[in-house]
């Protein structure tokens, strides 16, 4: 099963959201960011950050290193 993961990064906060679709993760994400500046008082709106946001498709079982896939390795089953 295919999802979309959106991330947005600010100077201060790391938000993640996942939906099936993008856009379905996009309006999770400007959930989040209603709860998020009603929580704190940020004055952004979510206009103003959501060029920002980064949307990846994974899948189960995904594995990412700097926010990048790692694809077609397999698992390791012991550190070296």
């Amino acid at each position: 099963m295919k999802l979309i993961l959106a991330q947005l990064e600010t100077p201060n906060f790391s938000f993640m959201t996942v939906g099936n679709t993008e856009e379905r993760a996009h309006s999770l994400m400007q959930s989040a960011w209603t709860i998020h500046a009603l929580r704190t008082g940020a004055t952004w709106t979510f206009r103003e950050i959501e060029d920002s946001i980064v949307y990846v498709e994974i899948e189960n079982d995904a594995m990412f290193i700097d926010n990048e896939p790692i694809h077609n390795v397999g698992y390791a089953t012991s550190i070296a």
